[in-house]
């Protein structure tokens, strides 16, 4: 499986619940009239350049609490628009409790030790994205963070290492 299928999956996803969220507040004001005699065809989407020109990873997240949570980074370097973007989601983590939150990382462990923070995580899913070149770094991490003003990492709760796929 590619990256461009791991990116496909959660926006699928999402697009279905978006669709069944339309659907389902429409539903009810739908009538024969608003039924269209002749099949309406799709338009076609064009986008300039290729989402994917660049080395695209992977990076399987386990638990190191010894419990049972578990994500997956993806990363991809796109030349064209030349960005760098990382899209982590989770399953399974535990409840925050009051003035905690998760916070994930992107770690370059070869040569130069270098710790890049990608914000706080929402609805167990941390998106980041740059316009530097971060395919050096090669690990991802999720924190448990003390809401204490410290922009420290704090307790490690899930990592992984990022893996080539493209």
């Amino acid at each position: 499986m590619n990256y461009s299928d791991n990116m496909k999956k959660p926006l699928i996803l999402a697009l279905a619940v978006v669709l069944l969220v339309s659907c389902t507040n429409t539903a009810n004001d739908v009538s024969e009239n608003d039924i269209p005699a002749e099949p309406i065809e799709p338009m076609p989407i064009e986008i300039e350049g290729d989402l994917y020109s660049g080395p695209q990873f992977q990076a399987d997240l386990d638990d190191v609490t010894g419990g049972e949570s578990l994500g997956t980074a993806v990363a991809s370097l796109n030349e064209t628009f030349e960005t760098y973007t990382v899209i982590a989601s989770f399953v399974g983590l535990p409840e925050l409790e009051d003035g905690y939150f998760y916070e994930g990382w992107l770690v370059r462990t070869d040569g130069e030790l270098s710790v890049i923070s990608t914000g706080v995580v929402e609805n167990d899913m941390n998106f980041y994205t740059t316009d530097l070149d971060l395919t050096d770094h090669d690990k991802y991490i999720l924190t448990l963070e003390p809401d204490d003003g410290d922009p420290a990492p704090a307790d490690h709760v899930l990592d992984g290492t990022f893996y080539q796929t493209y």
